[in-house]
């Protein structure tokens, strides 16, 4: 638990105590040569300029293979293996989704935007249910804005992640994944910082500012698959597949998705939405159909988790400009999905018709 501890103390240190006034000669240059920081700042317990080294946290060269399936009760469930390169520098100490819609358990679902108090102690025994490897531990609060939630696992820096090695975590949802950026971080325990009673300003604009970027920012992002798009209840396909396209939509400013394929995607999810809300069944999974055909054309093999093995080099680069592999495997899960669900509903439609016939005949 130091590390929890640890964090949990820079937390607490940054938003309780008093502000130092920056003081000319203060800077932060990076060394190019080492990737570390030298940070130069005066010290009034010591009445003098120290020379700090500050070692980033983000010497690792982490890899996330998300896999998930759909069990029989109609739940998602979600799993991740985080794998440290050989080439990463230092331990991997923690892995961070946020934010992430819903999370299901045994228990009562978790509500949003819950008072303080009880609720705390519901998230740490829901966060108990996940998947987590030995000697990790798992997390659960609430997102900022309370309107989604943070789930994660830490380590204690003594076991953490080594290069080479790898881990799965795991959880279940009720709703459908989005793309999200999961936060990785590594740990550099000879990474020297600023007493805590010494803090500068961090809106001074300048070296404080800087300084608890600094800080706040020692982690790297990865993209993952994860809860966000809400299955509406009761069922109804129009309402998700717009879901879905609103998801889809921030695809290209974060790069995962050419502006122009996105075009062609959004006007086969609207013409399928508009099919159901028009009770034409049969048009809406065409569409659907065709826009499987569209991802199955940029990345062979989305309904399973094997590599697109049989794509050329020249192929892989241009379906990069088209749609990354994460998020047409993301799309067509999703699709999938409303198929599954379109069918399910139909067959019950169906049965409910013979029972009443048969009702109607006693």
């Amino acid at each position: 638990m130091q590390y929890i501890n640890r964090i949990m103390l820079a937390l607490i240190l940054f938003g309780t105590l008093p502000s130092a006034y920056a003081v000319e000669g203060e800077s932060i240059v990076l060394d190019s040569r080492t990737g570390n920081y030298l940070i130069t700042h005066y010290s009034d317990l010591d009445r003098k300029f120290e020379t700090l080294i500050f070692i980033p946290a983000t010497k690792i060269k982490p890899t996330i293979k998300c896999k998930h399936n759909l069990t029989h009760e109609g739940i998602v469930r979600y799993e991740y293996n985080l794998i440290s390169g050989r080439d990463s520098q230092q331990v991997i100490v923690g892995i961070l989704f946020d934010p992430v819609s819903s999370v299901t358990t045994p228990m009562p679902d978790i509500p949003l935007n819950a008072p303080p108090g009880k609720i705390m102690g519901d998230m740490q025994v829901a966060a108990d249910y996940f998947e987590t490897p030995r000697l990790w531990h798992s997390m659960m609060s609430y997102s900022e804005g309370q309107n989604a939630f943070r789930i994660g696992w830490l380590i204690k820096v003594a076991n953490g992640l080594a290069p080479g090695n790898q881990a799965t975590f795991g959880f279940r949802s009720r709703d459908l994944p989005g793309i999200i950026q999961a936060r990785v971080d590594g740990y550099a325990p000879k990474s020297q910082k600023i007493d805590g009673e010494e803090l500068p300003d961090a809106e001074d604009g300048g070296f404080g500012q800087q300084y608890f970027a600094l800080l706040m920012n020692n982690y790297l992002l990865r993209p993952v698959a994860a809860p966000t798009i809400a299955v509406p209840a009761p069922f109804d396909a129009a309402v998700l597949l717009d879901r879905i396209r609103t998801q889809v939509a921030t695809w290209p400013g974060k790069q995962l998705l050419d502006p122009a394929f996105a075009t062609q995607l959004e006007r086969n999810m609207v013409a399928a939405a508009n099919a159901f809300r028009n009770n034409q069944p049969k048009a809406g999974r065409e569409h659907i159909e065709s826009l499987r055909r569209l991802l199955d054309h940029e990345h062979k093999y989305l309904d399973h988790d094997d590599e697109d093995n049989d794509d050329t080099p020249e192929h892989k680069a241009a379906t990069r400009l088209t749609i990354d592999r994460l998020a047409a495997w993301v799309l067509d899960f999703d699709l999938r999905y409303v198929l599954k669900r379109i069918e399910k509903e139909h067959e019950h439609d169906h049965d409910e018709g013979d029972r009443r016939k048969e009702q109607e005949r006693k």
